[in-house]
C-alpha cells in the first residue's frame, strides 16, 4: 500500500495542497478588505492546521498586495503574535504557500523553517 510513505502518495499530497493552496488565494480575492483584515486579527492568535494555514497565508498576502500603506495594514504587520503564528505555519509545513507565502515571508522577515 502507498500509505507508507510511497512517492504517488507524496505526488498527490503535493498536488492536494496547491489545489488547496489556490482554492485559498481565490477565497481570499472574493474577501472585502474589511473581511481580510477581520479574518487575520481573528486568527493570528490560534494554533493553525495546515489548511487554514493555507487561508492566513493568503488573506495577510492579500492585505499587503492590496494595502500595503493602510494604518491597519501597518499595525498587523507589526504584530507579533501574528507574526508567531505566521512562523508557526512555515515551521509545520513542508510547504511553501506559493506566491502569498513568498510574499508573507519577505514581509514578516520569516524563513521557510526555524522561524
Amino acid at each position: 500500500d502507498m500509505l507508507g510513505g510511497g512517492k504517488p502518495a507524496d505526488d498527490q499530497g503535493a498536488a492536494e495542497d496547491e489545489q488547496e493552496q489556490q482554492q485559498a488565494e481565490t477565497q481570499a480575492a472574493q474577501m472585502s478588505d474589511e473581511q481580510v483584515v477581520k479574518f487575520v486579527e481573528e486568527n493570528k492568535v490560534k494554533e493553525l492546521d495546515r489548511k487554514s494555514c493555507k487561508v492566513l497565508m493568503s488573506t495577510t498576502a492579500q492585505m499587503i498586495k492590496k494595502r500595503p500603506n493602510d494604518p491597519k495594514t501597518k499595525e498587523l504587520l507589526a504584530d507579533a503574535q501574528l507574526k508567531t503564528t505566521l512562523g508557526n505555519c512555515f515551521n509545520d509545513n513542508l510547504f511553501d504557500f506559493g506566491v502569498s507565502g513568498r510574499r508573507v515571508r519577505r514581509a514578516f522577515g520569516l524563513k521557510q523553517k526555524g522561524n
